[in-house]
């Protein structure tokens, strides 16, 4: 039986967690970093989905996606001129990248 629903059996439990969109995202830490998006097909497929309705004319595409520990989020796709990513901060991760212009 499986530790978060008795009910059910592991394999069961496996089958279930398959169906789920897992989805990591990691920014770059610094200039000239990669950037990673790591999911299973689910996921990946709810993200194309998203950028597919911005790209489309949408204001923006949302993607259900949860992390391996099980908690959920949305990953929200916007299409923006340069004008405004220039007035936004940094995505940077690393402390010492966060402030460079």
């Amino acid at each position: 039986m499986s530790e978060c629903n008795p009910k059910i059996t592991p394999a069961e439990h496996e089958r279930l967690m398959t169906q789920m969109p897992w989805l990591h995202v990691y920014g770059q830490p610094a200039w000239h970093s990669d950037c990673e998006i790591i999911g299973n097909r689910i996921a990946l497929e709810n993200l194309r989905a998203a950028i597919d309705a911005v790209l489309r004319g949408g204001v923006d595409g949302r993607a259900e996606a949860m992390v391996a520990d099980g908690e959920g989020y949305h990953v929200v796709v916007q299409i923006r001129d340069h004008a405004y990513l220039a007035q936004q901060r940094l995505p940077y991760t690393a402390d010492y990248a966060s402030g460079k212009t």
